[in-house]
């Protein structure tokens, strides 16, 4: 996904693994935090951005973080922007409430939150001082941040475009409850689909209930899509996420079959490796992101 401030950040080569010790045992010289709780009332008191840093003692391209992107002299001289938070999720209690919080799964990880403690974004992988600087300036400006959005879901509350946006922030970080009911208000602002985005907000609607494990409302909401958009672009797209759902339910024949049927119905389709693959290679935890 491509959507807001989304940072896809590429996995080096194995010569980038190897760090030298010279380099590791640099002090970053931020002042970082120890505690959510300190950490959020300095950022309220201030009215500063909250950057929590979730690490962990094995992650390479941590310590490669904080030997070159957080003791380089441009990330210093913006340290009093932001309040600065570092937790090891396996071992701060305040680490592992964030990585279940927001589902962090991939180290290093940066949350960024606003002062009353609202998720902003959310970015995993390395970034060298530049990228990290342009990332939390972005964040503060662009109008894609959610604070924004539901600024102008204020001023525009019927606004289908600014409601399906924020269903897509919401999406890419991961908060699939927000990024429902967003999907579900652009569904419900456009019964007649005037601004043709509600074939895409039945799948996300689907993809995000999925998520939170209500697969019958996904089921249904596929249903729907799939009635109203028979031919529709991402009808391929909701076969796959229906025979993922019914995967991760245990139904495993009713997986198969709807693989089956996508071969089927489109033999020509840029997914087709990827479902032969996963008929032949099925087994448990079988993300759901794998159509999207």
């Amino acid at each position: 996904m491509s959507r807001g401030l989304k940072l896809a950040i590429a996995a080096a080569g194995v010569a980038a693994l190897i760090i030298p010790l010279v380099l590791i045992t640099r002090s970053s010289a931020l002042p970082w935090e120890h505690d959510y709780a300190a950490a959020l009332a300095q950022a309220k008191a201030r009215n500063q951005m909250l950057v929590a840093y979730l690490y962990t003692d094995w992650c390479t391209y941590c310590k490669k973080m904080e030997a070159e992107t957080f003791p380089s002299d441009q990330v210093k001289s913006q340290a009093g922007r932001y309040v600065w938070l570092k937790l090891n999720p396996e071992k701060d209690q305040d680490g592992a409430k964030l990585r279940q919080l927001y589902g962090v799964s991939g180290y290093p990880t940066i949350i960024v939150l606003d002062a009353n403690g609202e998720r902003l974004e959310q970015i995993e992988g390395f970034m060298p001082p530049e990228t990290f600087l342009q990332a939390l300036s972005g964040i503060s400006t662009q109008a894609t941040s959610v604070e924004a959005l539901k600024a102008e879901i204020r001023k525009q509350p019927g606004s289908v475009e600014v409601h399906y946006n924020l269903g897509q922030k919401y999406l890419d970080l991961k908060d699939y409850r927000e990024a429902a009911n967003a999907f579900a208000q652009v569904i419900q602002a456009d019964p007649d689909d005037r601004h043709s985005k509600n074939e895409l907000a039945y799948y996300h609607l689907a993809l995000s209930v999925a998520s939170l494990q209500e697969y019958s409302s996904a089921h249904k909401q596929l249903d729907v899509l799939v009635g109203k958009y028979p031919d529709g672009k991402l009808a391929p797209q909701a076969t796959i996420l229906r025979g993922q759902i019914f995967y991760q339910q245990g139904e495993i024949e009713k997986a198969r079959a709807s693989f089956n049927q996508f071969l089927q119905k489109y033999p020509g389709d840029e997914k087709v490796a990827l479902v032969q693959r996963m008929l032949t290679e099925i087994a448990p935890g079988l993300p759901l992101s794998a159509s999207h």
